[in-house]
């Protein structure tokens, strides 16, 4: 017989913020105060800053969060690199907290979320769950009406949208399709420590709402040979995270991620990235590579495809989106077929090369 989540008892944790921004410093100061106002507040924030001017935001946010939250440790460090990766790892290399919440910048914790996540943790008490994840939630918590919600692209929307199309969009171009996971034979399950919760298995933990207990996520670390914008570091992770615990998603425990525009890399890049990090993670890390190179080719086509419509769809007639993603088919050839010694230099050198092109640089 399951016992209720008031009955459990359980340790007292502890936890962290580790957060990696760059030039977001109106949305960052947002982030730390309603992370700082849980109903369970963290034992110290920690900022990892690659922005150019990143002793201004850290004298700010000292003033706005240091000064309001003392019992908070808070740490502002300038970032080694311009890495999401890189930043994260070197936030993780500071926390002494038991559990790390590595949301990104432009996400809001609702007041709760943070106990709701900690909860669940302290129940388990086997340590068989490596990671928890919050749910997406389509309100923004410090501006909970309508009205100043519909200004911003709140990650979800399109999947919750009344609009059919949006809703099967939403779906076909889900990462999920995309991420294929290292192990074939990893099957999920929940704890029955944790079973009395609102949980739910995890296939991963997305980067703007993931949190890991903090031994684990230092040994795992994110792999930061990923340059500026590292998408699929947190899909890598988890995947390596795996091997350590189960992932689960906390039903009651609500984030909104606002999805502010960097306005650094064009979409064209950006959609590139998606699927050649994914492909060089592959290449590193799948128990056989050369096995599922055929799926992956399958599944970034059917992806490529959606987007052109979707490039339509919203009057971008450049398609830029699937251009990107054809970029990167052409490179899966090459990736899948070097050496793991060969393909980090290169790779890298190729999104730095990239990058700057992009940029103007």
């Amino acid at each position: 017989m399951l016992t209720s989540k008031d009955e459990i008892s359980s340790t007292k944790l502890t936890w962290a913020l580790v957060i990696a921004t760059y030039r977001r410093e109106h949305t960052l100061l947002r982030c730390l105060k309603l992370a700082s106002q849980q109903s369970r507040p963290p034992q110290e924030i920690i900022v990892v800053d690659a922005s150019p001017d990143w002793e201004k935001s850290r004298d700010r946010i000292f003033q706005e969060i240091g000064t309001h939250f003392p019992h908070i440790h808070l740490m502002y460090v300038k970032a080694h690199r311009p890495s999401a990766a890189a930043q994260r790892n070197q936030g993780i290399s500071l926390a002494s907290a038991d559990i790390l919440f590595l949301i990104d910048d432009d996400s809001l914790m609702y007041p709760n979320c943070a106990d709701e996540i900690m909860s669940i943790y302290e129940a388990d008490v086997h340590q068989e769950v490596a990671g928890i994840q919050a749910n997406l939630g389509l309100s923004i918590p410090d501006q909970p009406t309508v009205e100043s919600s519909s200004q911003y692209s709140i990650d979800g929307s399109f999947g919750a949208s009344r609009n059919p199309l949006f809703r099967l969009g939403h779906q076909l171009l889900a990462v999920e399709n995309l991420y294929i996971p290292y192990d074939d034979h990893y099957q999920p399950y929940i704890p029955t420590s944790v079973a009395a919760f609102d949980v739910v298995t995890a296939p991963f933990l997305g980067g703007m709402r993931m949190t890991f207990r903090r031994h684990i996520i230092q040994k795992v670390q994110f792999d930061d040979f990923l340059v500026r914008y590292t998408c699929g570091e947190d899909c890598d992770a988890s995947f390596r995270a795996l091997q350590y615990g189960v992932l689960l998603t906390a039903l009651q425990a609500y984030i909104c991620h606002l999805k502010e525009p960097s306005g650094r890399l064009s979409r064209r890049l950006t959609s590139m990235l998606f699927v050649a990090n994914w492909a060089v993670l592959l290449r590193l890390n799948h128990k056989h590579p050369q096995r599922i190179k055929g799926k992956y080719y399958l599944v970034a086509i059917k992806s490529l495809l959606i987007d052109v419509f979707r490039d339509i769809l919203r009057g971008r007639w450049t398609i830029p989106s699937a251009r990107g993603k054809f970029s990167a088919l052409l490179l899966l050839n090459k990736i899948f077929d070097s050496k793991p010694c060969e393909i980090r230099g290169w790779y890298r050198q190729l999104q730095e090369r990239l990058i700057e092109q992009d940029l103007g640089c």
